[in-house]
């Protein structure tokens, strides 16, 4: 990652009216995804908190098409949501994946 790099956030994505009354799915954001990969933003930052997972599922679905080593995906450990197993970290970041339908993430 450089200086200049540009990333979009995906946090209201999968929101389901919680924070700006809106009730957007996947075919709302497809627009949004296509345009910033033909200009060349690649870089989509997400995270299990965001709408509960839902900004995953609709980057994930949304990535279907696009070569994954095209992309950067971003997801973050939120201790608070962090469920009671031996490794949370490492749950959270096997849900992530499967939401994501990836086998990694880059940051």
């Amino acid at each position: 990652m450089t200086k200049n790099t540009i990333v979009l956030g995906t946090w209201a994505w999968g929101d389901n009216n919680s924070y700006f009354g809106n009730n957007y799915d996947e075919d709302h954001f497809r627009p949004v995804y296509d345009a910033a990969i033909v200009k060349g933003l690649t870089f989509f930052d997400t995270a299990t908190t965001y709408g509960n997972g839902g900004s995953e599922e609709i980057l994930g679905d949304l990535m279907a098409n696009t070569p994954r080593s095209e992309l950067t995906i971003s997801t973050k450990f939120t201790p608070q949501m962090a469920p009671a197993t031996d490794n949370p970290v490492q749950t959270m970041l096997d849900e992530s994946l499967k939401r994501l339908k990836t086998d990694y993430i880059d940051y």
